[in-house]
């Protein structure tokens, strides 16, 4: 039971549970102090016994404040003269009693309340108890008694508003009050929270670490991991043992490559990262689908049927006006999935794909495990194939490479909108695919053919460009100022210029062609509506260099009939063959871009057509 009583002011001290008994006095004491003198105390104070004649106030530190003011001004109103009214509870109460009040009331500063939630887990409350006291959850408890337990020169900067709440919340990554400090003195209180974090978590690895997120934090600190907490952050969380991580995540990939090995995989690799030099040393085969036979041609035989029955609906109903019940609907999604699954079941890898293909398995950024099935080096390829000599000289392939690049630049900066396209395409590539893009490169220098390449110049192509090289300016802020007075049209224009010189399709030696780029070249020149036609024909300089047998082959795809082609004269065959190549439009191998898209034997071909078509 609570007692009131009165008690003389000279008696009345702040007790120090209460919350804002480290306070320094605010200016509106004096403000209170004129309100009690003219109406009195109209809320009496609240207090415990302390020793003989002292009582403690615990809850209306303001009002005493403004009583001890009044008294030395001689202003006491009549009802405090004789003692000041108290409501006597006990030392137990008052620090819950205090912090309570503290809370709701508007001037009470958060570092006052932080010290109050330390002192009552002091005196043994627990935070499931505090936090059902003043109903707050307990991560919310939490998070106040860590920021209590600052280096005390930090605390105090906090209390007096000296740096910012979120600056208190960075230092409290660490509970090392030497290394709070430590950071504190040679940036002062300037310092800016994301900065404090960098400091405090250098060389830690962020929880969201793919890495992180496929070995999970669990399994990393029972492996003896120690994880950073970050209270006030919901990404905040850092590992401290990189290596430890590493090797959680290694392992448990490799738990992953041993099941995949058990398909009959020739090799397989485990890595984090996949290795961007398998893009060169690979090639990629892909499953194949095998004819369904047997009983589960006539399971599918019976799903097809009923199927068509489900959707048909009864004889004489037209399709149109044939609603299907929600059982119904049921049955074809079951019809539908069990069809899938035989298809699953009868597409594959053949054996022959296993016995010399790989396996990578990886972590993609999510952290998820990426299994890469029929991977083959280039070098069984070669084992396998075992060309021989190529009848075009390399040179000659080369150049051919370089007018078919060329070619293709001209008509992507001929086609502004169609470049826009490819453009945004190929940024996109850029900034989001695992997969390189192979033919186009957004390079500074640009691309630039081996003398005696170069296509006859375009005069119209070159004076557009002279323009916009003469407007560029000396400095990025004129050329951006440039670019904001152009017109869209002549932006799009711009874009496709730019683009342009990016493209290189150059093959060195024609034993070894690129077929992700010839198939990225194909799509361009599809989308474009390239014809290399309009750009070269074969020449004498070409021919020249060609074996009489080679020529004799191109003669003979130009349509030639005549016998003994190879037993004629160079000096005879070159014109002939100049000639028939004008009439017919003939165009060598390396340059056929309608026949690039058959190939299937790189690693990144079906993500390179993807990504373009989806532009």
């Amino acid at each position: 039971m609570t007692d009131f009583i009165t008690h003389p002011l000279k008696s009345l001290v702040i007790a120090e549970e209460n919350a804002r008994a480290e306070a320094e006095p605010d200016q509106g004491i004096a403000q209170l102090a004129n309100l009690i003198a003219e109406e009195g105390l109209q809320q009496p104070l609240c207090g415990y016994a302390k020793g003989k004649t002292q009582v403690a106030v615990y809850d209306g530190r303001r009002r005493l404040l403004a009583l001890k003011q009044l008294a030395k001004e001689h202003r006491l109103p009549s009802g405090c003269t004789d003692g000041v009214p108290v409501r006597l509870g006990s030392k137990e109460q008052a620090r819950q009693a205090s912090l309570s009040a503290g809370l709701s009331h508007r001037g009470f500063h958060p570092a006052e309340e932080y010290r109050q939630f330390a002192r009552l887990l002091e005196d043994g409350k627990t935070v499931p108890e505090i936090a059902r006291t003043y109903s707050v959850a307990e991560r919310e408890v939490e998070k106040r008694l860590k920021l209590a337990r600052l280096a005390p020169p930090i605390f105090d900067a906090f209390a007096r508003d000296a740096i910012t709440i979120e600056q208190a919340q960075a230092f409290a990554l660490t509970d090392d009050h030497d290394r709070q400090v430590a950071l504190l003195e040679p940036h002062g209180f300037d310092i800016s929270a994301h900065a404090i974090r960098r400091h405090l978590t250098e060389g830690e690895t962020p929880a969201t670490d793919k890495r992180a997120r496929f070995v999970g934090l669990e399994a990393y600190e029972a492996a003896g991991g120690k994880v950073r907490r970050d209270l006030f952050g919901e990404d905040g969380d850092t590992l401290a043992d990189n290596g430890l991580l590493t090797r959680l995540a290694e392992k448990k990939l490799q738990e992953i490559a041993e099941e995949v090995r058990g398909e009959g995989w020739s090799w397989v690799l485990a890595m984090v990262a996949f290795d961007p030099a398998l893009h060169q040393t690979c090639y990629r085969v892909h499953p194949q689908k095998h004819e369904v036979t047997g009983e589960a041609k006539e399971e599918q035989g019976r799903l097809v049927a009923r199927l068509k029955a489900l959707l048909d609906g009864p004889e004489g109903t037209e399709p149109e006006e044939h609603d299907l019940s929600s059982e119904e609907w049921e049955e074809v999604e079951a019809i539908e999935a069990r069809m899938d699954e035989i298809d699953r079941a009868h597409t594959g890898f053949t054996d022959d794909d296993r016995a010399r293909g790989g396996v990578v398995v990886h972590l993609d950024h999510k952290g998820e495990p990426k299994i890469v099935r029929g991977l083959v080096r280039r070098e069984e390829k070669k084992a396998e194939t075992k060309p021989d000599k190529p009848s075009v000289p390399h040179s000659v392939h080369k150049r051919c490479t370089e007018i078919v690049t060329q070619a293709l630049a001209r008509d992507v900066a001929a086609n502004p909108a169609e470049a826009g396209i490819l453009l945004t395409a190929v940024l996109a590539r850029s900034a989001f695919s695992h997969w390189s893009l192979q033919g186009v490169k957004l390079a500074i220098s640009g691309f630039h053919p081996s003398e005696g390449s170069e296509l006859p110049v375009s005069h119209a192509l070159a004076e557009r460009q002279e323009h916009f090289a003469e407007r560029l300016g000396d400095s990025l802020a004129e050329t951006v100022a440039m670019v904001q007075g152009l017109t869209e049209d002549e932006r799009r224009e711009l874009r496709a210029f730019c683009l342009a010189p990016s493209l290189d399709f150059t093959e060195a030696r024609s034993d070894q062609p690129d077929h992700g780029a010839r198939r990225t070249a194909a799509l361009i020149a599809e989308r474009f509506g390239s014809d290399l036609r309009q750009h070269w024909t074969p020449d004498e300089a070409y021919f020249q260099k060609l074996s009489r047998p080679a020529l004799a082959d191109a003669l003979r795809e130009m349509g030639s009939r005549e016998t003994g082609l190879e037993s004629c004269k160079k000096a005879d065959l070159v014109p002939m063959a100049v000639r028939r190549a004008k009439s017919s439009g003939w165009l060598p191998e390396s340059v056929r871009f309608a026949e690039a898209t058959a190939s299937e034997e790189t690693l990144t071909d079906q993500q390179h057509e993807a990504a373009l078509k989806a532009a």
